[in-house]
């Protein structure tokens, strides 16, 4: 078992903003003016090694399943932080983590088809996320402010 699987085992993630894979890889993603882009597929060996104590707690509010996965949603340690996780029913193991910062707790997830929609809705956000199961780096972002 890798170290994003083992942590998750043991309810904490990386903080930083990526897509966490069980097989230590992961995909940065960043904030820019325009939205949030996705960076390329790495190791997580050099964020491990700057920032060893890098982890956070989480905590899932919501869940949704089909056949064939479990998808989780919720928030973590830090105020603003949310999370998207996707686990393989049959042997419980964990395929990714999509982990923001500034995403809000995850409040509710709906398995559609191929894609996972997630929405946090602490106000005076609305942000929902539609996320590929096998390509969660196609993620797409609706970030809004209610007023």
């Amino acid at each position: 078992m890798g170290l994003i699987q083992d942590k998750w085992n043991e309810g904490q993630c990386r903080n930083e903003d990526g897509i966490f894979f069980a097989n230590d890889e992961y995909i940065p993603l960043f904030w820019t003016a325009s939205g949030v882009e996705v960076g390329e597929r790495q190791t997580i060996q050099n964020i491990v090694h700057e920032h060893s104590d890098g982890l956070c707690n989480f905590y899932a509010n919501c869940e949704c399943s089909n056949e064939a996965y479990l998808a989780l949603g919720g928030g973590g340690s830090w105020e603003g932080e949310g999370f998207v996780a996707l686990i393989e029913k049959m042997n419980h193991k964990l395929m990714w983590i999509l982990h923001l910062q500034d995403l809000e707790d995850v409040d509710e997830i709906v398995i559609e088809g191929e894609f996972i929609k997630a929405t946090a809705t602490v106000y005076p956000r609305h942000n929902t996320l539609t996320i590929s199961i096998t390509q969660p780096q196609t993620v797409l972002f609706d970030f809004r402010y209610e007023t």
